[in-house]
């Protein structure tokens, strides 16, 4: 983060140690690496260095990243004596916080433009057409986006609904 802060000139090699970073934390990684990494996967992007599709596949990674670990903190917190949940529910905000900063940083760019999503998630669902959890990603994300005049809008709603009749699934629907 502090390489990304003083020399942000550098992309590249930003972008190489924040996805690094973040491969090998995996599930422990920091809250401010994935936000950062985010912004440098978007400036690569902006600075036409990596396609859409590598944005799109950092999102669904750091999204993934941000949702086990607020889950996790929620636990956490249900189960704290009274004085852990103050720093555990501190923690959970930095999260959330997090959370919005890598949706806003994703939705404000170019990569998440409808055209772009059907080309990079399309593939994805025709590979997998019965993995719920990229159903349910793919359909948050058009919905997000407004993309329901996408085709493949329709065949993850119709798929999400035979498979998990979800209130998002049915409303996409």
């Amino acid at each position: 983060v502090d390489y990304a802060k003083y020399r942000g000139a550098m992309i590249e090699n930003c972008y190489d140690i924040l996805t690094k970073a973040v491969d090998l934390g995996g599930y422990d990684t920091e809250f401010g690496v994935i936000q950062t990494a985010m912004k440098a996967t978007v400036d690569m992007f902006n600075q036409q260095k990596i396609d859409a599709s590598v944005v799109v596949d950092k999102y669904l990674q750091y999204t993934d990243i941000l949702s086990k670990q607020r889950g996790a903190l929620k636990e956490q917190i249900e189960k704290a004596s009274d004085a852990d949940k103050a720093k555990l529910q501190k923690d959970l905000d930095q999260c959330n916080v997090v959370v919005a900063g890598v949706d806003l940083l994703f939705s404000g760019c170019d990569a998440a433009k409808c055209e772009v999503l059907d080309q990079a998630f399309s593939p994805r669902f025709k590979e997998n057409p019965n993995d719920i959890e990229l159903q349910r990603k793919i359909m948050s994300i058009l919905v997000k986006k407004g993309c329901d005049d996408l085709q493949l809008y329709e065949d993850v709603a119709t798929k999400l609904v035979a498979n998990d009749p979800s209130e998002l699934a049915c409303y996409s629907l």
